[in-house]
């Protein structure tokens, strides 16, 4: 223990070696350098596999982000208008698309009132559109019914004609049978 304690007090004037130096004269076990091996690529693998869903992340991502910004963008004169007129509830096509122009005047003040503008007029064109999906489902419902019914009633007609043909064709056997053992027996 004193000779450590020595070294390290010499220590401060003998500077020590590097520690690639030091690891260098250790020489490791080759099954323990091989462990260390194989982690290093599991963890350089499990990398490449994190970067890769990173990046699948982030397009689907950028993607997702793109959706609601180009419905904002197509919202935008929409909800300018609407701004302009006081009406919040139609959906009315603006005179003209505004500029660039028109933005740096109306400052950064208007643009909650401008977003809520926007979200409005978009929940609004998503309830038209789900009332319309819901009616043309309901049209499609409805005509399915008409149909089933329609095919429902030719069958039975079809059953009932078959059934009518079959009755006469058994009494024109039968007649024909009676017409033949009468006219044999006349013979």
């Amino acid at each position: 223990m004193s000779s450590s304690h020595t070294q390290k007090n010499r220590g401060d004037s003998t500077p020590l070696p590097p520690i690639n130096e030091r690891l260098a004269f250790l020489r490791p076990p080759r099954e323990l350098l091989e462990y260390y091996r194989k982690k290093i690529a599991e963890f350089d693998e499990e990398h490449e596999d994190l970067v890769k869903q990173l990046e699948q992340y982030k397009a689907t991502f950028e993607e997702q982000v793109t959706i609601p910004q180009r419905a904002v963008q197509s919202g935008d004169p929409y909800a300018r208008k609407l701004q302009r007129s006081g009406q919040a509830g139609t959906k009315q096509a603006p005179l003209k698309a505004p500029g660039k122009q028109d933005r740096s005047k109306e400052g950064k003040k208007e643009d909650p009132q401008i977003l809520l503008l926007q979200v409005e007029a978009l929940q609004a064109q998503l309830e038209e559109q789900t009332r319309l999906s819901k009616e043309q489902i309901e049209t499609l419902l409805e005509d399915r019914k008409v149909r089933v019914e329609e095919t429902q009633v030719q069958h039975q007609r079809d059953q009932d004609k078959m059934k009518s043909m079959t009755d006469k064709l058994n009494k024109t056997q039968k007649l024909l049978y009676e017409s033949t053992r009468d006219f044999l027996q006349l013979k």
